[in-house]
């Protein structure tokens, strides 16, 4: 009788010169529907599978024979086999496929096109038979299932899409632990496929959907961990890699509570959100791991934008509202009410020449013109003036980029500078920001868990 734990959708039967050990395969399993597959080469195979299907009382809604155009030519099976699973495509059935019967070649062929596909088995019933007054009786049978090679040889594809992790290369890692997972069904490939597509869609800046991947592969870890018998020496598994999964899903939630909105007025009061935080330290973050694989554009952009953030958080914590800079108070405070000496300040917030005409003082202030207001008219002891000159000039550079506003590449010392430059003056800002002592910004500088 089939074992009711062994049910699956589809069973496919290779068939070969008799009926009995189709049918004892059949038997054994519970399946919704049966595919029969016999050779079209060899005579009297398509007429066994028939007697199988009747012998177990198969109809046509039960029960399909597909006929392999050359027994002897595995490429033959393989292409039914396709052919059957795609009348089944978005459903994804469980499969098992059975070696019973059938000749050796289409044996073999069934067997390697069953370790191919995602999570389907590949079984053997072996049957006792003795005779009795010439007549055979079934006393005996055990079934097998066979371990994927994927099992052993899977090490393999392990090893490289641990490296791509480690080299930051989520998309890809996500793909090769996803295809890994599918076909080992192992819980902790599962896991890291899940970090790396939470991982990718954060570089993406997919930021609430890179949030609910991690929280929900954290969740799935503490749920399942203790089932898997080798999950006490998975390192994704221990409280250090789970504690940095819950500080990077709410990490990425906090950023994504201030971004996105469409809405420039709130744009002051995300600013002033201990989620700013957490905003320039991912910048940073994405910056180091572009500037490490050799992407010095892509590092330059996301560290201008860090360094630019930066400037408008110190400033907005000083009571300023860059969309709309109040110039007069700024002035005032600076002391800086005299015409002279207010323009001659101006002139060189604004890099102006003497005697050029001065321009209009732009009510929204960018990340040059920031540093400037901060080191030279506010006098921030977190921005020396000669440091900010240099700063202004690396950003110059950025702004040729092909990703700014020029034709040019930048080069990676270039590109190196800036992200150091930005690394400095955020720690600086961390010092003496109201809400730096209390954010969680650590596992901004570790782009993995323990793996």
């Amino acid at each position: 009788m089939a074992d009711p734990n062994a049910a699956c959708d589809l069973l496919f039967v290779t068939v070969g010169g008799q009926a009995d050990t189709p049918t004892q395969a059949c038997l054994r399993w519970a399946a919704r529907q049966v595919v029969l597959l016999h050779s079209e080469g060899e005579k009297g195979t398509r007429n066994k599978a028939i007697e199988t299907a009747r012998r177990l009382g198969l109809g046509a809604g039960d029960c399909e024979l597909r006929g392999i155009e050359d027994g002897k030519d595995p490429k033959c099976l393989y292409r039914e086999v396709w052919l059957r699973l795609e009348k089944e495509r978005g459903q994804q059935p469980s499969v098992m496929v059975d070696l019973t019967g059938g000749y050796k070649t289409m044996s073999a062929a069934a067997a390697a096109v069953g370790f191919l596909i995602p999570g389907a088995r590949v079984s053997y019933v072996d049957t006792r038979q003795e005779r009795l007054h010439g007549d055979q009786f079934w006393l005996e049978t055990t079934v097998d299932v066979l371990t994927n090679p994927i099992e052993v040889f899977g090490d393999l594809d392990r090893r490289t899409a641990t490296l791509l992790l480690k080299q930051h290369r989520f998309g890809p890692a996500a793909l090769a632990w996803r295809s890994l997972a599918d076909r080992t069904r192992r819980r902790s490939d599962a896991w890291r496929a899940g970090l790396a597509e939470g991982l990718n869609q954060a570089e993406c800046l997919s930021l609430q959907p890179a949030a609910n991947t991690l929280r929900r592969m954290r969740d799935d870890i503490s749920k399942e961990s203790h089932l898997e018998a080798s999950a006490g020496k998975d390192p994704l598994a221990s409280a250090p890699a789970l504690a940095w999964l819950d500080a990077r899903a709410d990490g990425l939630a906090r950023v994504a509570e201030i971004a996105g909105k469409g809405d420039p007025t709130q744009e002051h009061a995300s600013l002033s959100k201990p989620a700013m935080l957490d905003l320039i330290a991912m910048l940073l973050g994405l910056a180091r791991r572009r500037l490490d694989g050799g992407e010095a554009d892509l590092a330059a952009l996301y560290a201008y934008r860090a360094s630019e953030a930066t400037v408008q958080r110190r400033l907005t914590m000083r009571g300023y509202t860059v969309q709309d800079f109040d110039w007069e108070r700024a002035l005032n405070e600076a002391g800086a009410a005299e015409a002279p000496h207010r323009d001659r300040l101006l002139r060189r917030l604004q890099q102006v020449k003497e005697g050029a005409p001065l321009p209009a003082l732009r009510p929204q202030v960018d990340r040059g013109l920031g540093l400037g207001i901060l080191a030279h008219l506010l006098k921030d002891p977190l921005f020396d003036a000669k440091e900010v000159v240099v700063l202004q000039g690396i950003g110059k550079a950025r702004n040729r980029s092909i990703l700014a506003h020029g034709i040019d590449q930048i080069d990676g010392e270039s590109a190196r500078k800036l992200v150091d430059s930005a690394f400095e003056v955020f720690n600086r800002l961390l010092e003496s920001d109201p809400d730096g002592p209390t954010s969680d910004l650590a596992h901004w500088k570790a782009a993995l868990p323990p793996l």
